[in-house]
């Protein structure tokens, strides 16, 4: 028979297993979430950076994005803003552990 602190501790265990397999599972759906999206912005840059230097015009705001060149700034920022997410994450993670 399990006195009532057995019985305490096993329900905690429990618990926490629970807790953290909860949290493996939103990290896991919120990397797949990020990849696709990363996916599927580097898929409509190659898509919409095809075009020549008559294909935008400069005197709208934000119109210099549509440039054919504009494809790398774009790319490159992307890629960072995710990273970022990533060392974000990272850290929380570590900070979880500690």
């Amino acid at each position: 028979m399990y006195d009532g602190d057995a019985v305490f501790r096993e329900i905690e265990h429990r618990c926490e297993a629970l807790i953290k397999k909860r949290y493996r599972k939103k990290i896991c759906r919120d990397s797949f979430m990020s990849f696709t999206l990363f996916s599927v912005l580097l898929f409509l840059i190659g898509l919409f950076s095809e075009g020549t230097a008559d294909s935008y015009d400069s005197s709208f705001y934000g119109a210099s994005l549509l440039s054919p060149n504009a494809g790398e700034y774009v790319l490159i920022s992307v890629v960072a803003f995710v990273l970022g997410v990533l060392v974000t994450a990272f850290c929380v993670k570590l900070k979880n552990k500690k």
